[in-house]
């Protein structure tokens, strides 16, 4: 994913945010707004994949009636988005590097003057071996420039700035080949691939799902039946996961269904079986 999509899925999660938010908005126009937002969500190209029901929110009258809109169900559309959103931004293993980055970069363009070159030194130490500052900024640190500070120097101090907001977009465009560390998120997929000697690949793929089910175990808008169930179609789910071949459409099926009955269900629930189905719908990718 580039860094121009993880901006763009931020934008997507503030606006549902401010569209959450606004106390003042007419039941009409919040309906609206809230299908308008998951439409053009689905249209991108973020990994935006789940399936929200907008047909229980209102009720449209006969013969002239007026429409009634159900807040609470619109409300509950929007937390689903919400959830679907944050999934992906948390299922993107640089993600927690890029806000340290930014915090930098926050940091430097709040920080006084006096500070400045203890700035530049201390982001060159950081991210020594990731960014290449130049032999110009080595040089600038070797000379004692802490009790002037002049219009060269704040130069090197807007590069420096400059060059953290470069690395922004480096990060995402890093070697792809490199293996993602699976153990920062309790749902990424370990996949484990042998070749024996007669060419014949056997790919094991375990998913945690055990979170997943203590979670569901404490949604209080779950009865014991209901709690069954999911959980059924969800194993379902990681045993067509361990051998995926010629299965993925049936998996995303399951996977469709199980989010379309979520869609009805309470917030606890949502936020209990969203990670687990948007991580599986990537790595059927």
């Amino acid at each position: 994913m580039t860094y121009k999509q993880i901006e763009q899925i931020e934008s997507f999660i503030k606006e549902v945010n401010e569209l959450k938010e606004d106390t003042a908005i007419a039941h009409k126009v919040l309906y609206e707004r809230g299908r308008t937002l998951h439409e053009k969500f689905s249209a991108s190209n973020v990994g935006y994949m789940v399936a929200v029901n907008w047909n229980n929110c209102a009720f449209f009258g006969y013969a002239g009636n007026s429409t009634t809109y159900f807040v609470d169900k619109i409300k509950s559309n929007l937390e689903v988005m919400l959830s679907a959103l944050k999934g992906i931004l948390d299922a993107i293993p640089q993600y927690s590097y890029i806000l340290e980055v930014r915090k930098d970069i926050a940091r430097g363009r709040k920080i006084k003057k006096a500070d400045k070159h203890n700035f530049i030194a201390e982001i060159v130490v950081k991210y020594q071996g990731k960014i290449d500052f130049g032999k110009v900024i080595q040089d600038y640190l070797k000379e004692d420039n802490m009790l002037s500070w002049s219009i060269e120097d704040t130069s090197y101090f807007n590069g420096i700035i400059q060059k953290l907001e470069l690395y922004l977009v480096e990060i995402c465009e890093e070697k792809k080949t490199a293996k993602r560390q699976t153990q920062e998120k309790q749902t990424v997929v370990n996949v484990n691939q042998n070749v024996n000697q007669n060419q014949e690949t056997n790919v094991n793929v375990t998913i945690s799902f055990e979170d997943c089910f203590k979670a569901l175990d404490d949604c209080e808008t779950l009865n014991d039946t209901e709690t069954q169930e999911i959980k059924k179609q969800l194993q379902e789910i990681q045993e067509l996961l361990k051998d995926k071949k010629g299965k993925k459409k049936s998996i995303k099926s399951k996977i469709a269904n199980i989010l379309k009955w979520v869609a009805e269900k309470g917030t606890d629930v949502m936020i209990a079986v969203l990670p687990v189905l948007l991580q599986s719908l990537q790595g059927l990718q």
